[in-house]
């Protein structure tokens, strides 16, 4: 009898149902010694779900710049007052334009991530040409957070080494407390979805904002600095032609701007550019965020506890399709890196079927803007005892 045949031995008590309520309940958390291990997870996977395919990547690839090339067909040449006279209709399908093209745009930013995990093709140097002109074109030093994303995957919930939205243990409310239950005002919630959304990117690449607590006491951490104790010696020259592909992109759009003038590099890239960064910050955070899920001192942390303790959203069915389904393929994305994004999520059904691993999946049925909206306005991290903490109302 095969290891996973043992396991599905041990759990003859029926199907589990993924996660789904807005609290966990302890047992649906992963313990820190599991009776299962990686080769099993794999084993309820099919193995070509492994697989990755030049013909599908590129044809994804090639799928997104058709559809930004198209909205700037659209926007070039229609979006005007000669073929939409009234200023309150131009400036809605103004809105709308950049809703949608910020969309295709963080679908490539997608897939240039998927090249950092070498998941877009099974050829690395394939997957860093294409990873490293993609993300220099939306101002993202590849090779520099490619770095830093993989720690983010080796150490998620680590509350000393992972890499993103990192919460202080020292700063959680103690769960003995007496704390009145937070509710932020409208206008302060807005400033901090303003702030996580506009800013949070640009202040992460900077200053390494919201970075481990390791980080707080060394000097300019951030990823354009090849000689920051971010990056070991091996990266040095790597972080130096993340910086360098910069530079000439940056040097590409003066020249385009001479060409086509201030207001137009403002709306025909800036703003989708901003867009694009508001997904990559609201998703992320609301991959890692949520009621009850834990985040654990490192004697406590396990890769599986962190893999596990993501969830997945469901942002809709245009969304979903632009951004390739990133944020409901999360967890099956964590747990399989390499995986591409065209098989996560048909990979997800197994993982949330599963009669061994489903109780250990997590989803939400909540929207993306009222999770974020109760999280930011309600949520404080607590601590649960001294090597775990949550975020609770």
């Amino acid at each position: 009898m095969s290891e996973a045949a043992e396991l599905k031995q041990r759990h003859k008590n029926g199907k589990t149902q993924p996660m789904t309520n807005d609290i966990m309940d302890d047992d649906n958390k992963l313990p820190k010694d599991p009776e299962f291990s990686m080769k099993d997870l794999r084993a309820v996977i099919p193995k070509e779900l492994f697989q990755r395919s030049y013909t599908k990547s590129f044809g994804w690839l090639l799928h997104d710049i058709i559809l930004v090339v198209i909205m700037y067909y659209i926007g070039w040449n229609y979006l005007n007052k000669d073929y939409i006279p009234f200023v309150t209709l131009r400036a809605a399908s103004w809105l709308l334009w950049w809703y949608v093209q910020g969309a295709f745009l963080t679908g490539i930013w997608v897939i240039a991530h998927e090249c950092g995990h070498h998941g877009f093709t099974p050829s690395k140097l394939v997957n860093n040409i294409v990873g490293f002109i993609c993300h220099t074109m939306l101002l993202v030093p590849y090779f520099s957070w490619q770095y830093t994303h993989w720690q983010h995957h080796s150490k998620t919930n680590n509350l000393e080494l992972d890499t993103v939205h990192q919460p202080r243990m020292h700063k959680a409310a103690s769960s003995s407390a007496d704390v009145e239950p937070r509710n932020r005002g409208a206008i302060d919630r807005l400033w901090r979805i303003f702030k996580l959304s506009v800013l949070g990117w640009p202040l992460y690449l900077l200053i390494d904002a919201t970075g481990p607590p390791k980080h707080d006491e060394l000097s300019w951490v951030n990823h354009f600095n090849p000689y920051a104790n971010y990056f070991p010696q091996w990266m040095v020259n790597l972080v130096l032609l993340s910086d360098v592909g910069l530079i000439a992109w940056i040097w590409c759009l003066y020249r385009i701007y001479k060409i086509i003038g201030l207001v137009n590099i403002i709306f025909y890239y800036f703003i989708p550019y901003l867009i694009v960064n508001h997904w990559l910050v609201t998703i992320t955070f609301l991959q890692h965020t949520d009621w009850d899920i834990d985040r654990y001192r490192p004697c406590e942390w396990t890769w599986l506890r962190g893999a596990f303790g993501t969830i997945d959203r469901d942002y809709g069915v245009f969304l979903n399709y632009a951004h390739h389904h990133i944020q409901d393929s999360h967890v099956v994305h964590h747990l399989f890196s390499s995986m591409p994004h065209y098989n996560a999520i048909k990979a997800t059904k197994y993982l949330k079927e599963s009669e061994i691993f489903g109780k250990y999946y997590m989803e939400s049925n909540e929207t993306w803007y009222g999770a974020l909206w109760t999280i930011v306005g309600q949520g404080r991290w607590t601590k649960k005892d001294e090597n775990t903490i949550i975020i609770k109302k």
